[in-house]
């Protein structure tokens, strides 16, 4: 029988209940986040994806002919889906929509790439002095490297910074989740027919900010590089003493470690920042 052949002494320390509790409760708190769907019915709002209610977090989704490239992990026919995973486990015409599914990363892959929302306006209103701010978004990131799997060590970085209108970095006293609840719509032509801002103000800025995204960048890119060393160093060590007493550590093992971490430095040297999304924000 199958269960003559179980190791009870693996299955006993293979479980430990108090991390796996953990896992339950973070499962359970999963379950019940209303943001992925929230999210989802922005979205396809917006882009005109018809989203029809079947039943509570279940619903039936279908594009348009106008859509559906965006959206290729939706099938022709449309598809049924809910955000109920014990909904899910009993009907299996229903696909369950989590964070890594098809549908959604996809969906936020076409987001990031499309460049759409990368400038925004808006007004913050303060009795403070009047001000006008640029919210710059720069990012970290790797060119290939891929099959190294660099995004251990260096995964794509943001870089938040907030300048006024002198080029002063002000970041801390705007942090993103203030600005994101007390901005207000506006009309931003009276800063953008200013010649002042125009000639004068915007390249101080975008000067100063791009010249701080790089210091900051080099000094992610110089860390992640010494982790990666640190780490691939050991077991390099750790091999090259293995090999020493065990004749099956072959010399090719040794090679492909150290080429490895060659290859990840050089990666991880030649990163770029690059800006991302900017936002003009009216104080005042």
């Amino acid at each position: 029988m199958l269960s003559n052949g179980k190791d009870r002494l693996l299955e006993k320390n293979s479980f430990r209940e108090g991390e796996a509790e953990e896992l339950l409760d973070l499962v359970r708190e999963l379950d019940t986040d209303e943001s992925l769907e929230e999210f989802l019915k922005m979205i396809f709002e917006h882009f005109r994806v018809d989203m029809e209610y079947l039943a509570p977090r279940s619903y039936f989704l279908r594009t348009r002919h106008e859509n559906s490239e965006l959206f290729s992990a939706i099938p022709d026919g449309g598809i049924s889906v809910t955000f109920d995973r014990k909904k899910a486990l009993s009907r299996e015409d229903f696909s369950f929509l989590s964070w890594d599914h098809p549908i959604v990363t996809g969906t936020i892959d076409m987001i990031l790439s499309s460049g759409k929302g990368a400038v925004s306006y808006g007004v913050l209103r303060s009795d403070e002095k009047s001000a006008i701010l640029l919210e710059f978004m720069f990012v970290v990131e790797t060119i290939g490297g891929k099959s190294l799997n660099v995004d251990r060590f260096l995964p794509s970085t943001p870089i938040r910074l907030v300048t006024d209108h002198t080029g002063r970095r002000v970041t801390k006293s705007y942090p993103s989740a203030d600005l994101e609840q007390n901005l207000v719509g506006g009309d931003h032509d009276e800063i953008l027919e200013n010649e002042s801002f125009e000639e004068l103000m915007f390249p101080k800025m975008m000067s100063e900010a791009t010249s701080y995204a790089e210091r900051k960048a080099q000094e992610t890119i110089t860390d992640s590089v010494k982790i990666m060393k640190s780490q691939l160093g050991y077991e390099i060590n750790r091999l090259n003493s293995l090999s020493k007493k065990n004749s099956n550590i072959r010399p090719e093992e040794l090679e492909l470690a150290k080429a490895e971490m060659d290859g990840l430095e050089e990666i991880m040297n030649n990163a770029q920042v690059r800006l991302d999304a900017l936002r003009l924000i009216k104080v005042g």
